[in-house]
């Protein structure tokens, strides 16, 4: 999975996305090839860290799907 990888890449544990999404807002939204709504979220985690994660929602479970995650900024 494509979160996973980038998450280890940049040393992002599954907390800091949490609290990067629950703390977040959307920061742009597009269609898929799917034609499905993808937004980029951006937050921030408690210990400080610029948090972006790509994600959409699941039509038959209604569960938020994360496709992407990194640090904003690069760091």
């Amino acid at each position: 999975m494509h979160a996973l990888d980038e998450m280890a890449e940049e040393e992002i544990s599954p907390r800091e996305v949490v609290e990067g999404l629950l703390s977040g807002r959307v920061v742009r939204i597009q269609r898929d090839a799917l034609e499905r709504r993808v937004y980029t979220m951006e937050g921030h985690s408690l210990g400080g860290r610029r948090i972006r994660a790509v994600c959409r929602f699941d039509d038959v479970s209604g569960r938020v799907i994360v496709i992407t995650v990194y640090e904003a900024g690069g760091g």
